[in-house]
């Protein structure tokens, strides 16, 4: 017996007669094999023609028809996850498809002019729903991955329908120049090239930014370093605003604190004990707990 041969088969091999449009999947293709010969360039156009007649009644009839060389097809992708047609160009050769002599055609690229694309935009998803009454895949019910040289944008997306508790987004701004990692609550991390500046910060507004020669660190509740080993400043000036207290812990405390003008060892005068400037006279009350007997000192 003899096999059953598919009616889906190939019209004709062919050229893209325009650019596509960008978001569209339906294209201009000229088929060679059905038109063979053409003058110049490949390009779409259309022709009026006008046609007279006369009906069955007798009635004269003048009727205009646009008639070109090109055939008006619509992308089929031969493949999976892939949403986008491929940004193909005027020139580039091409596959054109038709189910018997139905009047309906579909392209496919052949992949050997890839070089003729000027500037692409290229979107994949893959389904994240175990919904069997789902129609449509869309940016919640996918994982994605967009990349647009027309944009200058590299994404890769991750839904949360299917029980994750976070979705994340992972963005390449090359126009820009910057890459941020962000989730679905405010947590984020950006790298902005252009600025030098790297960015930390999570949905609570605690952040770390290295912001070109500076640094900034804030937490609302507290900051907190810990080593085993060396815990070691270099500056040129320290400053230290504490609105309760200030509490040092340690067996042994070493100030070494050099006069600017003298180079001997020096107390700020301002550094206080108590309440008391430190090495300014005092008196000790006589009697009092902890104070040595005898005169009031003057």
């Amino acid at each position: 017996m003899k096999p059953v041969e598919s009616l889906f088969h190939i019209h004709s091999f062919g050229y893209a007669a325009e650019n596509k449009e960008l978001d569209s999947m339906i294209l201009e293709v000229y088929p060679v094999e059905t038109i063979a010969y053409t003058d110049g360039e490949i390009a779409s156009f259309k022709d009026k023609v006008t046609s007279e007649g006369e009906d069955a009644d007798g009635n004269k009839y003048t009727t205009e028809a646009l008639v070109g060389n090109t055939i008006k097809a619509v992308w089929i992708p031969f493949g999976s996850n892939r949403v986008t047609a491929p940004d193909v160009r005027r020139g580039e050769r091409l596959l054109l498809w038709r189910y018997g002599d139905v009047d309906h055609y579909y392209w496919s690229t052949c992949g050997l002019d890839d070089v003729l694309r000027r500037l692409e935009t290229v979107f994949y998803a893959w389904s994240n729903t175990r919904d069997e009454s789902v129609k449509l895949l869309d940016e919640t019910n996918t994982y994605y991955f967009h990349i647009s040289t027309h944009l200058k944008l590299v994404t890769f997306h991750t839904a949360k329908n299917d029980g994750e508790p976070f979705a994340y987004t992972i963005q390449l701004n090359t126009k820009e120049g910057v890459l941020t990692i962000s989730d679905d609550i405010g947590n984020y991390i950006q790298l902005d090239s252009g600025d030098k500046r790297i960015t930390l910060e999570n949905a609570d507004g605690t952040t770390h930014v290295l912001d070109k020669l500076v640094i900034h660190s804030y937490a609302k509740e507290s900051i907190t370093h810990t080593t085993d080993g060396d815990y070691i400043v270099n500056c040129k000036t320290s400053v230290q605003t504490a609105s309760a207290s200030s509490t040092i812990k340690t067996p042994i405390t070493t100030i070494d604190g050099k006069s600017k003008t003298t180079g001997a060892a020096e107390w700020d005068s301002s550094m206080k004990n108590q309440g008391h400037v430190v090495g300014a006279p005092h008196n000790h009350i006589t009697g009092a707990p902890g104070s040595p007997t005898g005169p009031v000192n003057t």
